[in-house]
């Protein structure tokens, strides 16, 4: 038997996912920075490849701890510009017509927009599941027609005045097989 976890448990996203990147950019960053302490003090590579132990340096530490600080700043910096990059570059489209809003007051046609600010040329074809429902729709209407022509032919007019037709007594149609509009009106 098992039992729902309340929401609460579940794993959530976070509401801001460009901090939530930044926050563990950072802490690499910092593991980093420890390990070169924890190098330093401990002098790791005697204990790993048995050579002779080394006295601190802090000189040697702080010139590291700088260029991790400095690879950090540089590399969060760089993912903060693109994730502003990203932001600026989301495209709000319609749900109905599928336009893309230009600016606050103008909207244009999906592929024109995307013609005109990128370098891709859009081409139009048609996916296999709507090729099937375009080649069934257009069977329905030639079969709709065909069983329409075959019930009105050699009438020479339409079903619904052949309906009339069958619906007046033979003192409405006159002696050449005319209608008399007069008596035919109700």
């Amino acid at each position: 038997m098992t039992m729902k976890q309340p929401e609460s448990e579940l794993a959530r996203l976070p509401k801001d996912p460009f901090a939530y990147i930044g926050f563990w950019q950072f802490m690499t960053f910092i593991m980093l920075i420890l390990l070169v302490w924890v190098n330093e003090v401990q002098d790791m590579s005697a204990l790993l490849f048995n050579t002779e132990p080394q006295d601190i340096n802090i000189f040697r530490g702080c010139l590291l701890t700088t260029g991790v600080l400095m690879t950090a700043i540089v590399a969060i910096g760089n993912t903060y510009l693109q994730e502003k990059l990203i932001l600026n570059t989301l495209i709000s489209v319609c749900s109905s017509c599928n336009k893309v809003r230009v600016n606050q007051n103008q909207w244009m046609q999906m592929d024109a927009y995307i013609s005109e600010n990128s370098l891709l040329t859009f081409i139009h074809g048609l996916c296999p599941d709507c090729m099937k429902k375009i080649t069934q729709m257009s069977l329905e209407q030639q079969t709709d027609w065909k069983d329409h022509r075959s019930r009105s032919a050699g009438t020479g007019y339409g079903l619904s005045v052949q309906a009339e037709i069958s619906e007046l007594s033979p003192s409405q149609i006159g002696n050449r097989g005319t209608i008399d509009k007069g008596q035919a009106s109700p």
